[in-house]
């Protein structure tokens, strides 16, 4: 049970990242950048699976899992600021 907070409380503070990058993208983007949206929401949602997996498994093996996290978190932002970039 206490690795599954963890994991909870560690995709809550990614969440704080990741919902606004999505949101701005998502808001200024075309019709065609949608799939973007759509898949950059996918791969948060497998990273976070493969870090919890990892994590039940062995603390060192979430790493996976959180630098998958991470580049969707940086790419949906930089995504976001291309976007609304004047």
């Amino acid at each position: 049970m206490q690795v599954n907070q963890r994991v909870l409380t560690n995709t809550v503070e990614q969440l704080a990242g990741f919902v606004p990058g999505m949101l701005a993208a998502g808001a200024g983007v075309t019709p065609g950048w949608m799939s973007f949206v759509v898949a950059a929401g996918l791969v948060f949602a497998l990273a976070r699976l493969v870090f919890w997996g990892g994590y039940m498994l062995s603390p060192v093996l979430r790493a996976p899992g959180m630098a998958a996290t991470f580049t969707v978190n940086v790419c949906t932002l930089a995504a976001a600021v291309w976007v609304w970039w004047p």
